[in-house]
């Protein structure tokens, strides 16, 4: 698990074909191991290529028992970015009934985007009471590893008018 780790250290400091380069290594060493295919999908999305991260994150998902909630992190902002709202609820709902507070903010947008004023209550509510004296920056955990500023800007601005 070194070169996935070492690997994650590059992926968030921006240097992803690095990255990349730790993650082969590290499948090789242990192909059966999710987490690395999880890695590789952010990576792979990072770089541009949606599609392929996506499936990467599917197939782990796939490969899973009981996979972590965060695994379903770019499934909802892939949805979210693809004006897809149904499969972002569900998507971050998984994470937010995983314990998961990064679900949170991204339920919110897809409820918001979907006029679901019941969910927009539930989930506005959650965020206030998780995030009580930082309401800035819905977005901020997810941008570390997620190098998306163009969707993660569009969740945070769908979301910005309920939380003033």
């Amino acid at each position: 698990m070194a070169y996935k780790y070492y690997g994650d250290y590059h992926m968030v400091k921006g240097r992803s074909n690095e990255a990349m380069k730790l993650y082969q290594k590290a499948i090789e060493l242990n192909p059966s191991k999710p987490d690395v295919l999880v890695s590789i999908g952010w990576n792979k999305i990072n770089l541009g290529d949606w599609q392929n991260g996506v499936n990467e994150i599917k197939e782990a998902i796939s490969m899973s028992y009981r996979p972590p909630g965060f695994f379903h992190i770019p499934l909802a902002v892939d949805a979210f970015r693809r004006n897809d709202y149904e499969t972002s609820l569900k998507e971050s709902e998984i994470i937010f009934n995983s314990g998961d507070k990064r679900g949170i903010a991204l339920s919110l947008a897809a409820a918001i985007k979907l006029n679901r004023s019941d969910l927009v209550t539930r989930y506005t509510e959650a965020y206030i009471d998780y995030r009580k004296d930082d309401l800035a920056n819905p977005f901020r955990e997810i941008s570390n590893v997620l190098k998306t500023p163009k969707v993660l800007k569009r969740l945070a601005e769908t979301i910005e008018p309920v939380l003033k």
